[in-house]
């Protein structure tokens, strides 16, 4: 099997971790080859419990090349801005060892959403990042160290809650609060007036069919919230929460299901 691998947390995991476990003795080269040997832990790990036959590793772009910040300025605003000491030194070592690849104005989930796709969804994506719920196919959490099979719908239920809940760890909005027909519609509780939170996002979308349901859900969320700009502010948020599946000379963004 080919297992696509995430290794963003793992650099940045490591990076942490490594740093921390020798905080005080002043020893960088301890912290170095603790840093470097829970990297390869951590991917010998995955692809002994993945049984790949192939890898491919990603590891993102920096943040102010990707194509969201490009068209959303405020995209992961939130994060501190100091880096751990043994991030790039982590990265490194995955680029020049293990061949890790970046792909020019894409995050690693991205990366690996393509290869998913490419190979007919019958790969295996390595990650923790909720996000990459939302592609069909075999998802292994190399923390966990449990695996899920995602099925179309719940890859499409798991981006159409992402739009509307929004994420607080990359600064990405959502829906931001439900209007007064939403509420009435779907049942909701007063807490929706100030925010659309997983609870009123997953009673949105319950009982939705397929994605053309799901969608028509979120379409009537937004115009609700914004009136005439709700289509421009559900695209610009699709297109945060979208993990990109093919690249044609650039990324090819979310559309709208027919």
């Amino acid at each position: 099997m080919k297992t696509f691998i995430d290794g963003d947390t793992i650099a940045y995991a490591a990076a942490v971790s490594g740093y921390k476990s020798v905080d005080g003795t002043d020893d960088p080269v301890m912290a170095m080859q603790v840093t470097l040997g829970r990297v390869k832990r951590s991917l010998d790990h995955i692809i002994e419990a993945t049984q790949a036959s192939e890898y491919k590793l990603y590891l993102s772009d920096d943040t102010v090349n990707t194509f969201r910040k490009a068209f959303y300025s405020d995209y992961k605003n939130n994060r501190p801005k100091e880096k751990p000491p043994l991030l790039e030194a982590a990265r490194d070592y995955m680029k020049h060892v293990w061949g890790a690849q970046v792909w020019p104005g894409l995050e690693a989930d991205d990366a690996v959403a393509i290869e998913q796709t490419r190979v007919q969804h019958t790969g295996c994506i390595a990650a923790i990042d909720k996000d990459l719920l939302q592609v069909p196919g075999l998802v292994f959490n190399w923390r966990t160290g449990t695996t899920v099979l995602v099925t179309e719908r719940e890859g499409a239920n798991s981006l159409y809650l992402q739009s509307l809940m929004g994420d607080k760890t990359d600064n990405i909005p959502g829906l931001g609060f439900c209007g007064v027909s939403t509420i009435q519609k779907h049942s909701l509780t007063s807490h929706a007036k100030r925010g659309c939170g997983e609870v009123s996002a997953r009673k949105i979308l319950e009982g939705a069919t397929d994605e053309l349901e799901m969608y028509q859900r979120v379409r009537d969320a937004y115009e609700d919230t914004y009136g005439s700009e709700w289509k421009y502010r559900l695209v610009e948020q699709m297109n945060l929460v979208y993990l990109i599946r093919e690249f044609n000379g650039g990324p090819v963004l979310w559309t709208p299901p027919q």
